[in-house]
């Protein structure tokens, strides 16, 4: 069950972000639907659910507890190659975390989609050479 109106600023910020990715389809606001608009590419398809959070510097395990029902509904959503779920989170701030859903976990990525670093103790660094950052939208 979702509380309160949709997240109307969190919307109105994160499209400019997905207009670069690419053309940007709006889903109807509706209490069943498992995302807010979805990001077409020349490669991809990507379904986006945009949410805001208290509590933004947490980390990813945290993230899926917050946002288990949203997460859950994206993740009926059948992934592909070509078809990406997304959960982007923001902060009253302005501040954003981007997160892709995999059928085996979350990983965290950039704006533009991009993996971000992962450090696991013992085995170095997965994923691109990137810093694990939260990104504040002008």
């Amino acid at each position: 069950m979702t509380r309160g109106r949709p997240p109307q600023k969190g919307l109105d910020d994160a499209i400019p972000v997905a207009r670069m990715r690419g053309a940007v389809l709006h889903f109807r606001q509706e209490e069943e639907c498992a995302a807010d608009f979805e990001i077409l590419s020349a490669d991809q398809i990507i379904i986006v659910r945009v949410k805001r959070t208290r509590r933004l510097h947490c980390s990813i395990q945290e993230i899926k507890e917050q946002f288990s029902e949203p997460i859950l509904r994206l993740r009926s959503l059948p992934a592909s190659a070509f078809l990406y779920r997304e959960l982007w989170v923001w902060s009253q701030y302005g501040t954003w975390r981007f997160f892709r859903l995999l059928d085996t976990g979350i990983v965290e990525i950039d704006r533009d989609g991009r993996q971000l670093v992962v450090a696991v103790p013992g085995q170095g660094v997965l994923g691109s050479f990137r810093r694990a950052i939260s990104f504040k939208i002008a």
